[in-house]
C-alpha cells in the first residue's frame, strides 16, 4: 500500500489536558509505515489549559503529516469531541485514537487494509500497555486483557468469549458508514461499542485486526480502575436498549458474580443447600485464582504482584458486575431520559 494506491484516513484524537500523552502520541504517528500524503490528523481540544495548545501551535511545521486542530470550549464527551473531528475529515476511512495510546509502525497499514473487502463496515485492534506504565497499571493491564479476565473483549489474540466491538482507543469506520449509523452518542462510557454494534446491524462486518497494535496508558489507581469498570458495566446494560446484540448472556457473568459475592455470608450461616453451595464456590474460585496467578506471573514475571491481580479481578468483577445492575435498574425508571 503505497502513495496514490493508500486509502485516504482521517485520523481523529480528542483530548483534554493531556499534553504529555499527546505530544508521544503524535511522534508514533511520525513513524507509521503509511505514506503521509495519504493521511490527516485532526487533534479535538477540548479546550485544554496544561500546554496542549502550545503544543500544536507549530502545525504542519512540526510533523510530516498534516496537522489540523479543532478547538471545543465547554464540557464535552469524547462523543462529541470525535463528532465535531469528523465534521472536518477528508478521508475516506475514519481513524479514532485516545490521546493516551501510541501507535505501533504497521498500525494503521493493517487497520487500513481490511477495508479493502467491502463487507467490513469497521474495524479495530488490541491495545497492550504502555511502555512507562507502573507496576499496579500492569496488573490493571493484565485484568483488562487477559482471556481468563475478559474472554478477549478488547481485540486480544486468540479466541474471543464475546462478539467483537471495534472500540475508539484504536478504531476505524468507512466514511460512508458513519453518518448512516448515527455517529456517536454525546456518552461519556459505551458511545464506540453501540457505534460498532449500528454498523454491524447495517449487515457489515466488524473485524478485529490483530496486527494493528497500540499501546494504551493504564488507570494508576484502585479508585479509577473501579470507577471505570462501574461506568461501563452501566453502560454496557444502557445501550443494548438500542442495539440488544451488544448484550450476551456471557456478559451478565460479573453481575452474577457480585451478587454471589455479596450474598456469599448469608449463606455460609445456613444450612444444608447454602452451606453446600458455598463450599462448592469455595473450591472453584481457589482453584481458578490459582490459575489466574501463575498465568499472570507468566505472562508478566512480577511475581510479587500476583496478589494484586487476584485483588483487581474481584474489583473487576463487582464494579462491572454493579454497573450492570445499574445500569438495568435506571432503564425501568420511567422518567429516566435517555442520553444516547
Amino acid at each position: 500500500m503505497q502513495g496514490n494506491n493508500a486509502i485516504q484516513v482521517s485520523i481523529i484524537v480528542p483530548t483534554y489536558n493531556r499534553k504529555e500523552y499527546l505530544e508521544r502520541l503524535l511522534g508514533s504517528f511520525a513513524s507509521v509505515a503509511y505514506p503521509f500524503e495519504a493521511m490527516e490528523v485532526i487533534i479535538v481540544d477540548n479546550a485544554s489549559d496544561d500546554g496542549t495548545r502550545e503544543l500544536l501551535a507549530g502545525g504542519n511545521t512540526a510533523w510530516p503529516f498534516f496537522l489540523k486542530t479543532v478547538t471545543v470550549p465547554g464540557k464535552c464527551t469524547p462523543g462529541t469531541l470525535r463528532n465535531r473531528g469528523v465534521q472536518e475529515a477528508c478521508g475516506d476511512i475514519l481513524v479514532f485514537v485516545d490521546s493516551d495510546c501510541l501507535v505501533t509502525r504497521d498500525w494503521l497499514r493493517a487497520l487500513t487494509a481490511v477495508f479493502n473487502d467491502a463487507a467490513v463496515g469497521a474495524a479495530g485492534g488490541p491495545d497492550v500497555r504502555y511502555p512507562d506504565d507502573p507496576p499496579f497499571a500492569l496488573c490493571v493491564n493484565y485484568i483488562m486483557t487477559s482471556f481468563l479476565t475478559t474472554g478477549g473483549l478488547r481485540g486480544t489474540t486468540g479466541k474471543k468469549a464475546f462478539p467483537y466491538h471495534p472500540r475508539s482507543f484504536n478504531m476505524a469506520v468507512r466514511r460512508s458508514l458513519f453518518d448512516a449509523a448515527g455517529g456517536f452518542a454525546d456518552r461519556f462510557y459505551g458511545e464506540d461499542v453501540l457505534l460498532s454494534a449500528r454498523i454491524g446491524s447495517l449487515g457489515y462486518q466488524l473485524r478485529c485486526v490483530e496486527e494493528a497494535v497500540v499501546a494504551h496508558a493504564r488507570k494508576t489507581t484502585a479508585f479509577s480502575f473501579v470507577r471505570q469498570l462501574f461506568c461501563m458495566g452501566k453502560a454496557r446494560a444502557e445501550i443494548a436498549r438500542q442495539v440488544p446484540t451488544v448484550f450476551t448472556a456471557r456478559h451478565g457473568i460479573p453481575a452474577v458474580h457480585a451478587l454471589f459475592l455479596l450474598s456469599l455470608p448469608f449463606l455460609c450461616r445456613m444450612h444444608g443447600a447454602g452451606t453446600v453451595v458455598a463450599g462448592w464456590y469455595g473450591i472453584v474460585i481457589a482453584v481458578f485464582l490459582i490459575v489466574l496467578g501463575i498465568d499472570f506471573i507468566r505472562k508478566t514475571k512480577l511475581f510479587w504482584w500476583a496478589g494484586m491481580a487476584v485483588c483487581l479481578f474481584f474489583l473487576q468483577q463487582i464494579a462491572y458486575g454493579a454497573g450492570l445492575i445499574a445500569g438495568a435498574v435506571t432503564l425501568l425508571h420511567p422518567q429516566r431520559k435517555e442520553h444516547v
